[in-house]
């Protein structure tokens, strides 16, 4: 239920403390900037009477019942395709017709356009006092545009009727222009010589006609790849062949049918280079029936403005589409991935935006609706890629999902969305979605956004109805920040299924077949007034950040007062009229312009204090300008790597008249995505100096951090350079806890005495993104987690409760492996990566169930609604990748032990250091670790009346060599790896091949239970081991896990976990109180590579 009630936010805090007492409340929520609350109850009895209670409370305005919404993306719902292409036929020729004549006589006059009445302009075209031609004022201009053929050719006519393709530079009479036909997807081709291309009946091209006939019609068809392939009047489709020849002969599309059309910008028109942008029609369209960006675009694309935030309350955004994620939101206050609520919002990690439907920070787009609906509001424009969206630059996309991956949500959770917008700073709310259902709550909650500043643009509905009559919600609310937006198709006209109303839709918008960013980074075409709303929303950001100085109230008139009228949308919206950007632009033009200082400071210095991985904080000192006369104050910002303006930090610096100013940052921030440097302006009461000005005084961003965690443990495999003063082989590194704040590991010569400074850095182990399974959310503390001997943790969850969300990190690659799960089916769901489960897991595989987990950072996200809970979960993590294998060398011999630092890029964490001992095998050793066996392996062993004989077969180590091996020998060890008995066979090394020794022995001893081998020389042999299990004695079974003398070992080096926990995995000759560990049975590899 919504809550509205006009108190003090601490009587609000109060008053829902005490609903919170109510019988069935389950979670109650305070929306201190709407004056509002929203109570969750866990049944409709109990929502029926809190709401009846609340009625007779007299600090409560209203008390409402939830209701639902769903989005208004007509694709997908049974859009009647047969009735709207007969609606195209109906109502294109007449609207062709009037187009061909240019603009009606009528809408020439000043009096006629709301963007010439503003400035107060009369009579017939009348030009604007600074210069700018306003629309009224205009005449339509054809397109203009070249075809490229498949093969790089250019198409280009003659003067006597021919059309030819040739190669090379591109003349004059290569561009056409481009004539609207008589069907929604025709048009005609004019050449420079005022001849119209045509086809005759036997597929023969001649461009000889002065006037347009049926002839002279091409249907233009886009192909998957952005080319065009043009058909005929007698069906044949345009083509070239290698003599440069056109005709129209073929009825199918291969790759000579196939051109590239390219636009070719006038004089008062800036295109974008991104190779979708000729497909976005509602941008700029051959039939002008659009928003005329490109002519907006040529005044402003935000690139130089201080930005503006929108916010998508949608069913979220993709935050890592290409096309997107250089204009995302970044909430300042929150440290990315650290799983803390650091600015106390009630929302972990909400660095995009929040997740009003599952009650988290991320804003994920599960629909696609919230990421189409975001590209075409603000797609990254001029980039090369994809599509542009109508603001190129600036806008900064807030994420504000409460639509599920159905399209439907609740009213309560929009207007919790609406809370964070205003309570972050958004100035534009997208909202494509609604419902029949009118609340009073939602209603109030947008009057406040209102109060607050906000506009608030609105999709009209799809169900072709009048709003005047049959009302769509929230975009019929008589309400002074709303823009309700119907949707009209690329010919002009209304869409079938769009709502309209003459006195409820205020204009119309581009709204069918769409194309603009989708989850995944790819690009689709949606239908729907929510395809239309986001150019209301892009285009008022564009003029809010033209004139940073407008009320809300000015844009929105402004926005629409603007508008281009047509024919079909007269008398079904209040102004009869097309959103049009390049007016609003124009209209944004008669309020003054900034008029920014002359001069800007002259230096910036900034350096992190912060320890914070990706955050900073300290203080930013600002040396002033020589002349502050028309200097006010300065101001520090965020610059991307690309020179573009990003956030704002801190607030501003009052100009004092002293030489050098402060900023001291109070707390710490994250600073947006991108961004690589701050940059000093300076401004005054009506504007600031753009930061890419010259001189602009800039310093890059140095991330001062230090890791979290060091190193867990190290071992020192041998050396494996027999040179003497030179040392070369493997280090094992047990990796940090967590890798998120670590880069890379300095391994250094250790300092030969105490206190003295540590000698020079040998080599680099690099990160890997390692993370140990972390549990963040609220319902962790009901988790029994636990370590399990191979480092992995189970989790379990068993007998849930109601309304739990928690979410575990972790890295891969590993697995994951169910032993129980049965939760209720759809609503109880476990969401392990791209994958969900739900339901009883036993019923559709076996258990225990064994998935992978693939490289890099993993989620498991719990959640549960409020109804029936089952009997749980219970499931390991296991990881592979925690044990770093890194080959040192050949280096010279400096000390006898190296010290191993974590650290974040040049910083490290010189308190948390691990070290390890390390000799000179100069040729007088035993075989070091790294040259044991790598395996043991039966040949025909025969067990009989307790005596043995046979071969076996040892797999030399790929680190064993003639230098350091000179023989293998193999003997008998009982159940703890203690060798046992006289038997002893030795085979000589034989560099890398196998060795194969033949073993005969008469009477076993009665506790023998493994055969063992060791790698040897004339120094003796090695202290590690490869193990063979005697069948008769253990079957399948190994060994028992680890070997030691049961006691902490005070050494670091042999401790390589560094934790104690007794899975360390390395068989030493001297320790052997224990039985060996089973890896090295399982695995055939001694030491700790068998963890691998």
């Amino acid at each position: 239920e919504a809550v509205g009630q006009s108190s003090a936010v601490a009587e609000m805090h109060a008053q829902i403390g005490r609903l919170e007492q109510f019988a069935g409340v389950v979670k109650t929520q305070v929306l201190p900037r709407l004056g509002m609350a929203v109570v969750r109850l866990d049944s409709r009895d109990s929502q029926e009477k809190l709401a009846e209670r609340l009625k007779h409370d007299p600090a409560v305005e209203l008390a409402v019942p939830d209701t639902t919404v769903a989005i208004l993306d007509f694709m997908g719902k049974g859009a009647p395709a047969e009735r709207s292409a007969a609606r195209y036929l109906q109502t294109s020729a007449g609207i062709n017709d009037t187009f061909g004549q240019g603009i009606p006589a009528a809408l020439t006059q000043c009096s006629a356009h709301p963007a010439c009445r503003m400035r107060q302009l009369v009579g017939n075209c009348c030009p604007a006092s600074t210069g700018v031609m306003l629309s009224c004022c205009s005449h339509h201009e054809l397109e203009r545009v070249r075809l490229e053929a498949h093969s790089g050719d250019v198409l280009v006519a003659h003067g006597v009727g021919n059309l030819m393709a040739v190669h090379g530079p591109s003349p004059a009479s290569s561009v056409f222009m481009l004539v609207p036909g008589r069907n929604e997807s025709g048009v005609m081709f004019r050449t420079p010589f005022d001849k119209y291309v045509r086809s005759d009946r036997n597929g023969d091209i001649h461009a000889d006609l002065d006037a347009p006939q049926d002839e002279a019609e091409f249907s233009i068809f886009w192909n998957e790849d952005h080319t065009v392939s043009l058909s005929t009047v007698y069906g044949g489709f345009l083509s070239v062949d290698g003599s440069g020849k056109v005709s129209a002969k073929g009825a199918e599309v291969t790759q000579s049918e196939r051109f590239t059309m390219v636009a070719l910008p006038g004089a008062d028109e800036r295109f974008s280079n991104d190779p979708g942008f000729s497909r976005q029609w509602g941008m700029h369209s051959y039939r002008n029936f659009d928003i005329d960006a490109p002519e907006a675009w040529k005044i402003w694309t935000g690139e130089v403005g201080r930005g503006i935030t929108v916010a998508v309350i949608d069913s979220g955004i993709d935050y890592n589409h290409p096309d997107l994620k250089e204009q995302l939101w970044v909430n300042p206050l929150e440290i990315p991935d650290n799983g803390i609520d650091d600015d106390g919002n009630g929302f972990i990690d909400d660095v995009h935006g929040a997740n009003f439907n599952r009650d988290t920070g991320d804003p994920m787009d599960d629909q696609s609706h919230g990421t189409h609906v975001a590209g075409t509001i603000a797609g990254i424009g001029n980039n090369g890629l994809g599509v542009v969206g109508v603001a190129w630059r600036g806008v900064r996309l807030m994420g504000l999902k409460f639509l599920d991956a159905e399209g439907e949500g609740r009213t309560s959770d929009a207007i919790r969305a609406l809370e964070y917008a205003v309570a972050h700073g958004a100035k534009v709310t997208s909202n494509s979605w609604g419902g029949a259902a009118s609340s009073s709550a939602l209603r109030v909650a947008i009057e406040r956004a209102e109060a607050a500043g906000v506009l608030f643009a609105a999709a009209a509905g799809n169900t072709g109805a009048n709003n005047d009559e049959f009302a769509t919600f929230p975009a019929n609310y008589d309400i002074k920040n709303i823009v309700s937006v119907a949707s009209i198709a690329s010919a002009g006209q209304l869409s079938s299924f769009s709502c309209f109303g003459n006195s409820t839709v205020h204009l119309g918008a581009p709204g069918h077949r769409i194309l603009s960013t989708v989850p995944g980074g790819g690009y689709a075409y949606h239908s729907g007034t929510s395809m239309a709303a986001p150019h209301v929303s892009g285009v008022a950001a564009l003029v809010w950040m033209f004139r940073p100085q407008l009320t809300m109230h000015q844009v929105r008139s402004i926005v629409v007062g603007s508008v281009m009228p047509i024919p079909s949308l007269e008398g079904k919206t209040i102004t009869g009229g097309l959103l049009n950007a390049k007016n609003a632009l124009e209209a944004a033009w008669a309020f003054h312009p900034p008029n920014p200082p002359s001069a800007g400071p002259k230096a910036v210095a900034f350096e992190d204090t912060d320890e914070g991985i990706g955050t900073y904080g300290g203080t930013v000192t600002i040396e002033a300008a020589s002349d502050e006369s028309d200097i006010d104050y300065y101001r520090v910002y965020f610059v991307s790597g690309a020179g573009y303006q990003l956030d704002a930090l801190g607030g501003s610096i009052a100009a004092t008249g002293q030489k050098y100013l402060t900023l001291k940052l109070n707390s710490s921030f994250s600073p947006p995505k991108y961004a690589k440097s701050l940059v000093a302006v300076s401004g005054n009461a009506t504007g600031e100096r753009p930061v890419q000005s010259n001189h602009t005084p800039t310093i890059n961003l140095v991330d001062y951090g230090l890791p979290r965690g060091g190193p867990r443990g190290l071992e020192w495999r041998g050396d494996v350079d027999d040179r003497p003063g030179f040392l070369g082989g493997s280090l094992l590194l047990n990796r940090a806890r967590s890798e998120a704040s670590v880069t890379h590991y300095n391994v250094y010569w250790a300092a030969p005495r105490p206190n003295r400074t540590r000698g020079p850095l040998v080599s680099k182990v690099p990160a890997e993104g390692f993370q140990e399974p972390l549990c963040s959310g609220p319902t962790c503390s009901r988790f029994n987690i636990s370590v399990l001997p191979d480092g992995g943790r189970r989790f379990e969850n068993r007998n849930y409760g109601g309304d739990e969300s928690a979410v575990i990190k972790a890295s891969g690659p590993g697995t994951i492996v169910f032993t129980e799960f049965n939760t209720e089916q759809y609503y109880d769901s476990l969401k392990i990566g791209d994958r969900t489960l739900y339901g009883d897991l036993a019923e559709t595989v076996s258990l225990p169930y064994t998935m992978d987990l693939p490289a890099g950072p993993v989620e498991i996200a719990w959640v549960t609604d409020v109804s029936i809970s089952l009997t749980g979960w219970v499931f390991e993590v296991h990881q592979t990748g925690r044990i770093a294998e890194h080959y040192i060398g050949p280096t010279r011999v400096l000390g006898d032990k190296f010290e191993v630092i974590a650290a974040f890029g040049r910083f490290e964490l010189t308190n948390d250091t691990q070290f390890v001992e390390v000799l000179d095998n100069n040729g007088a050793l035993p075989p070091p670790h790294v040259s044991a066996p790598w395996s043991l392996r039966d040949l025909g062993l025969h067990l009989s009346n307790g005596s043995l004989t046979g071969a076996v077969e040892i797999l030399p180590s790929p680190a064993a060599h003639s230098g350091n091996v000179d023989f293998y020998q193999v003997d008998l060890a009982d159940s703890t790896g203690e060798v046992i008995g006289d038997g002893a066979w030795r085979a000589p090394s034989n560099g890398g091949s196998p060795v194969v020794i033949e073993i005969d022995v008469e009477v076993l001893p009665e506790d023998v239970a493994y055969l063992v081998a060791r790698a040897g020389n004339e120094h003796g042999l090695g202290d590690e081991y490869a193990f063979l299990a005697l069948p008769s004695t253990l079957g399948e079974e190994g060994p028992a896990d680890d070997v030691g003398d049961g006691e902490a070992d005070d050494d670091a080096s042999d401790d390589v976990d560094g934790d104690d926990d007794q899975n360390d995995r390395r068989m030493h000759s001297e320790d052997r109180a224990e039985t060996p560990g089973p890896e090295h049975l399982a695995a055939g590899f001694p030491g700790m590579g068998a963890v691998e």
